[in-house]
């Protein structure tokens, strides 16, 4: 991760001001937020999204409703959100942002496929029209417990591909794996992309 403030004062030419994504299990969200609040000592807005914002705003700064693409947290004018971490689970990707929510949005405006089979195939490919598709938004994603993630087909590892992040940070104490194939759920992240940063270069199969 480049020093992003750093090379704005030097008049370098930098991206726009991305946040960064902590995705965590559920039940530790609590301790990752008090965790990144110490961390970062006041220095960075922390954040979470996940769960019932308004029954943890005594608790937790929370993330209101559903991001979409023209949140606040994304605006290319804002150089605040260099500074951001949001704080969510594999579930919240999963339930808000997933292939079939993806697949809904297509049937509301009759975009289906032939048969259920071709239906269901069409949602594991993105629409980047979609606004709760979050692609080139994100500085850093951070993975824990990333071997939830190493099925490539699993909703979990589509959702986080699509965030298409500037950088990825996979971290698993877990990291057994059954067959080689489990192993393509990372090398996805890791390989360097013929365009990184765009959705020409998401697609990954073999």
């Amino acid at each position: 991760m480049y020093d992003w403030e750093q090379d704005k004062r030097a008049g370098k030419e930098v991206c726009p001001p991305l946040p960064s994504m902590m995705i965590v299990p559920s039940h530790l969200v609590g301790q990752a937020y008090r965790e990144a609040i110490n961390f970062t000592a006041g220095t960075t807005d922390i954040l979470v999204y996940h769960g019932d914002d308004r029954k943890q705003l005594n608790t937790m700064k929370m993330v209101k409703g559903t991001l979409t693409r023209d949140h606040e947290y994304f605006a290319a004018h804002n150089d605040k959100n260099i500074r951001r971490i949001i704080i969510t689970t594999h579930s919240t990707l999963d339930t808000r942002h997933r292939p079939q929510k993806l697949q809904a949005w297509r049937r509301s405006r009759r975009v289906v496929g032939r048969t259920p089979a071709e239906d269901a195939e069409m949602a594991q490919h993105p629409d980047w029209d979609c606004s709760f598709l979050l692609p080139n938004l994100w500085n850093v994603v951070a993975v824990d417990e990333s071997h939830f993630i190493k099925r490539i087909t699993s909703h979990w590892s589509r959702a986080i591909e699509w965030l298409i992040a500037l950088f990825y940070l996979l971290a698993s104490a877990t990291p057994a794996s059954n067959n080689i194939s489990d192993w393509k759920g990372y090398f996805k992240f890791l390989q360097p992309r013929k365009e990184p940063k765009t959705a020409a270069g998401l697609p990954f199969t073999d």
